[in-house]
Order: C-alpha cells, then structure tokens, then sequence
C-alpha cells in the first residue's frame, strides 16, 4: 500500500474534493494535512479532537497503526485525520508528525487495508517550498498536482513544479475539465511532466464533499468514473514500486 500526496499551485482548484473522492472509492485513510487549517470537522460537524492535533501529541514515543486508529473518525465511512481550522494549530501538528509520520505511512506495513493498495491519502493545501509537507511530498509514492486548465493556473503550476520535482518520486498533474484547454495542451505548456484530465462534475463533487456514500448513480457519474481511471493510473505506476522501509533512528 502507498501514500499519495495531493497539492495545488494557488487558491483551491479540488484538492480536499480530489483526496475525498479517492478515499472514498478505496478506502485509504484521508489525511487534512493543509497548512491553511483543516475544513472537514467544519463540514460535517464532527469535533476536531480526535484528529491531527490529538495524534500529534501522543506521537512523541512514535506512530502505529493502533495510535493513528485511534485518532482518526470515520464519518463519511473512510477513516480520516481531521485538522483543526487553525493555520497555526494545522502547521504545528503537520510539523511535530514530521518524517517519522510520513515513512510510517509510506512504508505501508500496517496502515488502514484499502482495496487498491492506496494506503493513504494526504491532503497538502497550497505547495511551496517552506511548507512543513515537504516530509509527506517526500516520502508518498506519487504527488498530485491539481488545477483548472487556465493561462493562470498553468503559469502558477509552471513556478512550483521544479520545487514539488526536486523531492517528489513521481509528479502527476490532475487538470478539473478541460475547458478552456485539455490536458494535452496543459502537458505541452508544462514541458516535461505527465498530465491526467478530470471531469469537472460539481453535482457528484458535491456529494464527495457531503461525506455521502457511493450510491449505483453516484457511481456512473462523470468524475467518479474518472476518479476510478485515476485510482488505475495510480495504481500502475506504484505497482512497480517496491515497498519502502522504515529508516533506521
């Protein structure tokens, strides 16, 4: 099983919807990791504790499964870390987890079971080069970089990539529509880098959101159908991955 990190140049492009949707396809544990502070609790109306603040605090003998399972809910029928909507707070937990939380979730030894050997799902708000994700970029076996196909997004994308690449084993640009260029087109302005279209389908990113479960509609809909295409993506690239081990400390 593998951890995938998910980010965006600028603004809010679908990232929290994108890490729900493939949570909620495979069951990987979905991680608020967002420096900006978390929105789920919010959302759905759960308390913050547990959730990343609390397994922050209790990690400083390490990280297991059994700890994180005990930190994380379940509201939305996926196991999830939420994070308090506090930057401050958000910044603290993600940076006092640090590297030994992200190899743990790398190394998939005894993360959630998910059925498309996605382990985990992290969600890491707005990329830069300071951001205390860069442990999690580091260590997830494929980092997704999501926009809207505009002059704009591109041209935010195009200063980040070499910072994300730098660290990341593998980087996948995730376009929502394809309006007003595909993702084609968004490859080649990009250069040398893979891309992968979504739909952009706000009734189905509004249930995502919602926390709902997949119902047999939800299921033909255009971006969960693309989710799926994205999850078999995922899938053959880590596949020939060999699973990583914890170093030693």
């Amino acid at each position: 099983m593998t951890l995938i990190t998910i980010c965006s140049a600028k603004h809010s492009p679908g990232v929290t919807t994108l890490g729900q949707a493939l949570a909620l396809q495979t069951g990987a544990l979905f991680i608020e990791a967002d420096p900006a502070g978390g929105d789920l609790a919010a959302r759905w109306g759960v308390p913050t504790d547990p959730g990343m603040l609390t397994l922050a605090a209790a990690s400083r003998r390490g990280v297991s499964r059994d700890l994180i399972d005990r930190h994380g809910q379940s509201p939305a029928g996926y196991p999830v870390l939420v994070a308090p909507p506090s930057a401050e707070q958000s910044r603290s937990a993600i940076l006092t987890l640090g590297r030994p939380f992200a190899e743990h979730l790398a190394s998939g030894t005894d993360i959630t079971p998910s059925t498309d050997h996605i382990g985990a799902v992290a969600d890491c708000g707005r990329w830069d080069p300071a951001s205390p994700c860069v442990d999690l970029v580091a260590e997830s076996s494929v980092t997704l970089v999501v926009l809207r196909p505009t002059v704009e997004s591109v041209a935010q994308v195009r200063t980040r990539l070499a910072s994300i690449a730098v660290i990341a084993r593998h980087v996948l640009v995730i376009t929502i529509g394809s309006r007003p260029y595909g993702s084609d087109e968004v490859a080649t302005a990009l250069g040398d880098v893979t891309t992968f279209g979504l739909a952009s389908d706000e009734r189905s990113a509004s249930f995502v959101r919602s926390g709902r479960s997949l119902d047999r509609s939800l299921r033909r809909a255009p971006l969960i159908r693309s989710v799926a295409d994205l999850i078999a993506e995922l899938h053959a690239v880590t596949s020939v991955e060999s699973p990583r081990a914890l170093s030693p400390r």
